[in-house]
């Protein structure tokens, strides 16, 4: 009969050697090295730095959301955990600390921390693996011999009330602060786009270190909780909204973000889809197209022509039909990498100044690529 680790909780007290810590203590250590990247556009009178706070595409930049967590003794500083991925044996954090410093050289500095472990019953275990099938996350995790090991999705751990421990590096370079992370729900479907949304689910996470109260990892509209969706094989930089392929790689992403409104639209990497063109559809490229066209990103590189709220159409040459929206006022074609093409006149905002030189959608570029490409129309 195979043996469930919380049948043998009461011979975890092993585990008090092995230098486990309590989720609510706040060590003291060397903090990992960390890169700068340089600000990408600055007022050109004040010099302050004018890129946005990447969360754009893990979550829309509007009133009351919110993407970040933070501390007391962090200066102002905040911290945005944007995935997971292995390294050496170990899960890390790929997270990235903000500045609140309008002249700093970047509002993003990538600052990887770590799973500690998961909590079960007062006890710290071991994360052996983690991984995200379609966007529902599971966590294999050990006893201190490594011997005895239990893998739970989400709804178990909401059941079992489990909670994940993360050391997150603090951004003024004190050391690290320890983060309890808790699934406060199952998983539950993303319902606000359409049928598609089916088979993608979020859960709401909370988030807490020493002395605080536990608040939403994901907010909206109020300050109200947002689901949280997980997503295995890619990661993403909140600056140039730019994507990498990593098999073992987990996003964290909130629900009404870019990522995880493509996935909801349909434009999952999973799905299958053949273009009018006849041949397969690379589902993985039309979520990161529809990345960059929800942020009319139009030069590929994490500059948004658009506002929160400004409505436009969207059609995919793709059977199933995701979206198939008349296109009354050509705004552009899209890839992965950016626009093909743009049409000047339809732009969402023509007061935002173009941050590269593209050509014109014309006739013949339409022709070309419309059995191939998503595009989008203003109404």
């Amino acid at each position: 009969m195979k043996r469930s680790i919380f049948s043998m909780l009461c011979g975890l007290s092993l585990l008090a050697a092995t230098g486990c810590q309590n989720a609510n203590q706040a060590t003291e250590q060397d903090s990992v090295q960390v890169k700068l990247k340089a600000c990408q556009a600055r007022d050109p009178e004040t010099g302050a730095c004018q890129d946005p706070n990447g969360s754009k595409i893990f979550n829309p930049e509007k009133p009351d959301y919110s993407f970040a967590i933070g501390y007391p003794d962090w200066s102002g500083f905040e911290y945005m955990v944007t995935g997971f991925y292995p390294e050496a044996g170990k899960w890390k954090v790929r997270g990235w600390s903000m500045s609140p410093d309008p002249l700093a050289p970047d509002h993003h500095v990538k600052s990887d921390g770590q799973v500690e472990g998961m909590l079960v019953d007062g006890n710290l275990l071991k994360v052996k693996f983690m991984e995200a099938r379609q966007t529902r996350l599971l966590v294999t995790f050990c006893d201190a011999t490594g011997t005895l090991c239990d893998t739970l999705d989400v709804n178990s751990m909401f059941d079992k009330k489990l909670a994940m421990l993360l050391s997150i590096p603090n951004p003024t370079g004190r050391g690290v602060t320890m983060f309890q992370w808790t699934f406060t729900s199952g998983a539950n479907p993303v319902e606000y786009v359409k049928a598609w949304g089916a088979d993608v689910v979020g859960q709401y996470v909370n988030t807490a270190a020493k002395g605080q109260v536990p608040t939403s990892l994901c907010k909206k509209t109020g300050g109200a909780d947002e689901y949280v969706v997980f997503e295995q094989g890619y990661l993403w930089d909140p600056d140039t909204y730019g994507r990498t392929v990593d098999p073992l790689a987990i996003t964290v992403a909130c629900e009404e973000g870019a990522i995880a409104e493509g996935l909801a639209r349909g434009y999952t990497p999973w799905s299958t889809g053949k273009l009018d063109a006849g041949m397969e559809a690379n589902m993985a490229d039309f979520q990161q197209a529809f990345i960059r066209m929800k942020t009319a990103d139009y030069c590929g590189i994490g500059k948004s022509h658009t506002l929160d709220g400004t409505k436009y159409l969207i059609n995919a040459p793709i059977d199933p039909a995701r979206d198939r929206d008349p296109m009354p006022n050509l705004e552009a074609i899209w890839g992965p990498d950016g626009a093909f093409c743009v049409i000047p006149d339809n732009r969402r905002h023509k007061e935002i100044t173009m941050a590269c030189a593209l050509p014109d959608c014309d006739a013949a570029t339409v022709d070309a690529r419309r059995n191939y490409n998503l595009m989008d129309s203003i109404p």
